[in-house]
Parts: C-alpha cells; structure tokens; sequence
C-alpha cells in the first residue's frame, strides 16, 4: 500500500502545465497537463496527473515514464514515487500520437540528522520492558510444521527473562525493509504500540532485520514494491534504498520513545569451494548487476553498519555470526539440521533458536538486556516429526523411512531409540535391530534415524516407536507434537497383490497458460472434474495451476479448513477399483507458508476419512509431488473415491499467497 501524496508531501511546481499542439487545416490539437514538474518529499507517495486533450474528439492519453525505477505512472496518470532522482512522466494523445505533454517529476534526497535526544540502551537494566519484532520470513511466527520451519523471534523470549515481553505478531515472510513500512498493518501497527508503551510508561525497543527480500527483482511476485539497493540506486541517488528504510525506521522509532537496535540479515546457504565458504552473495553482498540493472545492489550488512553508526544506533552482526556458524556446521555435515531441506534461505527450529541465542549473547556483550537475559537456558532434544504413515506394501517387502533428532546445547548421555513389533530402526542406516542406541558429547548436533517396515501379513501394524534420553526428556521442535512426549506414532498395512486391468485417472491442472479442473483416464475408469471449494482460479505458474482465496486473504490457520479443498472424484459404476497410489503435485505459491492436507474417503461427505499426508509444505514456489503407494483400498460398484487436497496456511493472515496443484494421479486396478 501506497500513500497519497497530497500537497503536504509533494510540492506543485507549475500548475499550468506544458503540452504541444499542431494547427492543421482549421484543425488544433493540444495536450496539457495538471502540473509541468512536481517533487515527491519521500518514495512510495502517489500524485495523480490530469492530461487534457483539445481538437481531437478522442480525448484520452497513454501514460509512460522515462525511468520506472525512480516513479511510475498508471493507466489513469497516477505517479508512484519510487526512488531518489529525476524522471519525465508523459501522456500521449491516443488520436494523435505525435501529440504530447510531460511533467518533470523529482523525487526528493533524504536530510535526516541524528536524534539529539534519545534514550540510551544500555540505561534500561530492569523492570518491564517491550520488543516489537519488526522483519521477514527469518523473524516471524510459525504455527507447528512437518518442516519444522521456525523464526528467531518466535524463540527469543525462552532467553529473556519474564519481565520482557516479546510481540512477534507483525514480523512476517516475504517483507523487505520497503514494503513493511508501507503495507498497512505493519510499521503503522508498530508505531501505535510504541505509543502505547510510551503511555503505560514501559520501555520500548523495536528489533529490526530485513535484506532477504529488498534484494527481490522486477521481474519477482511484487517485486518492484519489495525491491531496494543497498546504499546507493544506480542513478547515485540515496531515496528508497534499504539504507533510507533502515533510517526511517530508526527516526520514527525514536520520535515516539523508542528504542531502534538494527541485526543485519542471517547468510543464505550459498556454498563454494572445499572446505565450504559461504559465497559474498550469500552474505547479501550483490557485487553482480541483475539484468536489466545498470548497478549491482550493492553490500546490505554494509548499509545497516553505516546508517547504525549515522545515528548511533545499537547493531548486532547476524551476518558474520551466522557465516562463521554456518561454515562450521558445513565443515562435520550438519547443516541439514540448521537449514529446512532443499531451502537456501529458512531455518529449521534450531537454526531459529541459534540466532535467538546470539542476538541476545551479542547485546549483552554491548552492555544491553544484561539485566533480562535468562542465566541458563535448558538443553533440548528435538524430534522432527510425530507420525510415520507408511501405507500399504506387500507381506514380504520391506519399506526405509527417516526422522531427525536434534540436539541444542550440552545434550550429553545417551539416546535410546525403540520400535514396535514389525519395524526395525538404524542410526547408521547400516545395523537395523529392535532399537538403536546415540552416544551424544557436548558437541552432538543431531542424527538421522531410519526405521523400516517389514509386514509379515495382510493387516494393519500401528505401533509407537519411543525416543528416550538418558536425561531429558524429547520435544518436537516446531513440528506438530504427539500428545506422548518422545513418541513417534508409526502406521502401515501388510497387504496382498492386487490384480486386475490397470486403471488411472489423472488430472493435468493446466494446459499453457489456462487452469483445467477435467481428467483424463486411461482403463476402464471414469473420473469427474475437479471441484474448488472455499478457493478460486488465480493462473499458471511456475509449473502448476494456482488457486487463491475468494478475497485473497488467507486466514491464520493452525489445522485444514472443512471448507476450502480441491476434490478429485473416481465414480465406480461397475465391477470393482482397487486404489494402488495417489500422488499429488502440490506446492505453496507466493512464500512458503501454505500447508496442505491430502486425505481420502469413500463417503461423499468425508465422515470416513484416511489421512494420507498432514501439513506438508514445499519450498517456495516449486512443487513438490507427494505419492502414496500400495494403498489397497477396495471401492464397490455404486460408490466413489474421493480425494481432497486442503490448503491452509500456516502463519498470520496474508495476502498474495497460493495453493499450487499439478498432475494429481489416481492409479488401480479394474476388475
């Protein structure tokens, strides 16, 4: 969101406006416009231009503008400010287009000086105090995920003390330093409650972490409202660059009471060279130009240091910290406990917990919260997961899944993991027995613990694989917990061959670029087309049809809404359709906070159903296919196989977001 530039923020230079015309025989043709020059004090205000035509009896303009990286113009001759420098806006006459009008437009340099008063942070060494976490995708809540995905201020109050009371509500992915301060319900949200807490007179510090997404390109979801350089724009100029956010930030910050402190951006999982280094752009120093550019963005730790040290503002050096950290946990082959699997960017629960820790280590070195950091923070052991669905194989054969353990802090003593009748697990992947054993030192990170399904019959083997600890008892990190600490629920079915004609129905989603809800099959099967509830058509892309929410707002969801799925439908007319597999390309489109549910039933009301998958989740953008094999489900003459994909998403409530669907198979047999 955008706001108006009225003329308390925009200054009219010439209200007469400028235009050419040409005298034909008997013929004038004119186009003028409101204003010849106007200055924007600030980027991301709005002015609206009117072009006037005379002599023609078609009387509307094209709109265009000589640099859209410093403002853009509409349809409707609305003009954005966008970043610091000169830029000619003009409207074209559509009867005669050697006709034209201009207005040179300027969008106004930054002059903020230092606050010469200011509380100091290191003078707030007791009482009650408030943190309003202001960031992205790195920062934010998650509700519990089967990627185990967290953010760092989500964990930072289990290192304060209760007298600190962390407010992680505004903080959210996909925000960059420019679009959280103008879309509403961000900063305007965090500076009413730093008026809030200057009237119940508690002190205030705003926590501030951006970098990941200013880096966005034009061509990105919403990039051109995401997108800033470092320092400097390409034309020199200062206006709209992550360093202008980061000082506004500051100063308004400050002008209500607060008190500002800047984390640059945690590294990305860039990697290079042996042993692994992380790449200087993965330490969001973009030294290459993006095409289209005429500069590169330019070092954003770099930018954070500067406007911290213009305004003597507390930094804390996430970026170093974090390089260091990663490197050595590339170094012994334990960063898939740091980072989400096939994700450069997001962190699992201790990668989260890791940087709460420093951020608060780091502050208290600088004399800061040395009264509100906890004295000790317990160990923990983390089990990524509370469910292992095996499905159905058949007696006789074998089928490996795995789980993670991870460790944070001094987790010494010894893991004993043990599995139920039927099943096997390994801590090596190599020795398989009844239970395995996890010798754990002061250095221990995590383990990857395989478990095996052998069925012996043709009926249902449910079980509770346990996970002790010599002393402390296992949590789930930020997936979905059992309601038994340390229990992993395993479920699989024995089953028999199946036999029969081959039978599949399949649903493609897309053809080019238009959405296809209808099947097709192959055997003797029939198939009815998709059928969206509480979700409607958005495009094709990146591989997928994309389906949004009616008004395009997806509600803070912790679980599968009853009434938003997509349904595919095999009616059996005749004979019978065994079910072998399902497999469901899916994907969450615009971030990576869309979950979904795959769930099956033979009632058309799913008062029966089989949970198939349970919050799953993708990288952003990229599908994923979840399969199902050997599933064995007998569906009658007379009845239907449903299947629903539930989409929910699983952070606060967000716009701009989708559910992504591609090739979603149904496979059996006829007989």
């Amino acid at each position: 969101m955008v706001a108006d530039a009225g003329s308390d923020t925009g200054t009219a230079i010439d209200q007469d406006g400028g235009g050419t015309d040409v005298t034909g025989a008997g013929t004038t043709v004119a186009v003028t416009l409101s204003d010849a020059a106007y200055t924007f004090a600030t980027p991301d205000l709005r002015h609206g231009l009117t072009a006037t035509v005379t002599g023609a009896a078609t009387t509307t303009v094209t709109w265009s503008s000589s640099n859209t990286y410093i403002a853009t113009v509409s349809p409707a001759g609305v003009v954005t400010s966008v970043s610091g420098g000169d830029v000619t806006i003009t409207a074209t006459s559509t009867a005669d287009p050697t006709k034209t009008a201009a207005c040179a437009v300027t969008v106004a340099e930054p002059e903020r000086a230092r606050a010469t008063t200011y509380t100091d942070a290191k003078a707030i060494t007791s009482g009650p105090i408030r943190i309003i976490m202001a960031g992205d995708s790195l920062t934010r809540t998650y509700a519990a995920n089967a990627a185990d995905q967290a953010g760092w201020g989500q964990v930072l109050a289990q290192f304060l003390t209760s007298d600190a009371a962390v407010d992680n509500t505004l903080a959210n992915g996909g925000r960059s330093s420019r679009s959280f301060y103008n879309e509403l319900g961000r900063w305007d949200q965090v500076k009413a409650r730093l008026t809030a807490a200057k009237t119940a007179g508690v002190p205030a510090f705003v926590f501030i972490m951006f970098g990941h997404n200013d880096q966005k390109k034009v061509g990105d979801t919403d990039g051109p409202s995401y997108l800033t350089f470092a320092s400097h724009n390409q034309n020199g100029t200062v206006a709209g660059t992550y360093f202008d956010y980061l000082e506004r930030y500051i100063v308004e910050t400050r002008e209500l009471g607060g008190i500002p402190i800047l984390f640059t951006p945690f590294v990305r999982q860039y990697l290079e060279g042996s042993p692994s280094t992380v790449t200087t752009a993965g330490r969001h120093n973009i030294t290459a130009t993006y095409a289209g550019e005429t500069a590169p963005r330019g070092d954003y730790p770099a930018a954070a240091a500067a406007v911290a040290a213009k305004h003597d503002v507390p930094i804390v050096d996430i970026t170093s910290w974090s390089k260091t950290m990663v490197e050595a946990h590339a170094a012994t082959g334990s960063l898939k406990y740091v980072y989400i699997a096939g994700d450069q960017t997001h962190v699992r629960n201790l990668g989260a917990l890791l940087m709460a820790e420093e951020a608060v280590r780091a502050l208290n070195a600088q004399g800061i919260l040395t009264g509100h950091a906890k004295p000790a923070v317990p160990a923990r052991l983390m089990v990524d997961t509370s469910t292992l669905p095996f499905g159905g194989i058949f007696s006789g054969n074998m089928l490996d899944k795995s789980f993670m353990l991870t460790g944070f802090k001094d987790v010494s003593g010894t893991i004993t993991v043990t599995a139920p009748a039927n099943y096997a697990v390994s801590a090596n992947g190599t020795d398989w027995g009844a239970t395995a054993t996890i010798a754990c030192n002061d250095s221990y990170v995590g383990s990857v613990v395989s478990v095996r399904f052998s069925p012996t019959e043709s009926v249902s083997y449910n079980g509770e694989l346990t996970v002790a600890h010599s002393t402390l008892t296992p949590d789930y990190g930020n997936t979905v917990p059992n309601a038994k600490p340390g229990v992993v629920s395993l479920t699989g079915n024995g089953k028999v061959a199946i036999s029969g004609t081959p039978a599949t129905a399949t649903w493609p989603m897309f053809s080019g670029t238009t959405i296809v809800l209808a099947a097709t099959t192959e055997g003797a099967v029939t198939a009815s087309a998709a059928v969206l509830s509480g979700l409607v058509n958005k495009n094709v892309n990146y591989a997928s049809a994309r389906f949004d929410t009616p008004d395009g707002v997806w509600p803070a969801e912790g679980a599968r809404n009853a009434g938003r799925y997509v349904e595919f439908a095999v009616p059996v007319t005749a004979g019978t359709f065994t079910l072998d597999s399902v497999s469901v390309g899916a994907g969450s489109g615009g971030g990576s906070s869309t979950l979904w549910d795959i769930v099956y039933s033979l009632s058309a009301d799913f008062s029966t159903p089989t949970v198939l998958g349970m919050a799953l989740q993708g990288v952003k953008d990229t599908v994923v296919t979840n399969s199902y094999p050997s599933l064995g489900v007998n569906v009658p003459a007379g009845q239907t196989l449903y299947l629903r994909v539930y989409p929910y998403n699983g952070a606060g409530a967000v716009s701009g977001k989708s559910v992504m669907l591609a090739n979603v198979v149904i496979s059996g047999v006829t007989n």
